[in-house]
């Protein structure tokens, strides 16, 4: 499974990416800080799982 994390925040970026990559069903793990650059590389990268910030600076309604 290919999981993508985004979050501002570095501390726990990092802290949901090492969670993930010691489960055995994952495969791929990528952590982005911004969301739109998260948002583009999907765009290419179909994922099968997003955790994402609720609340990110630029991308909020």
């Amino acid at each position: 499974m290919k999981v993508i994390c985004v979050d501002d925040e570095k501390l726990i970026l990092d802290m949901v990416c090492a969670m993930c990559e010691k489960m055995s069903l994952v495969d791929d793990v990528k952590g982005f800080f911004d969301s739109k650059d998260a948002y583009n590389w999907i765009s290419d990268n179909p994922v099968d799982l997003a955790i994402l910030d609720i609340d990110m600076p630029d991308i909020n309604v």
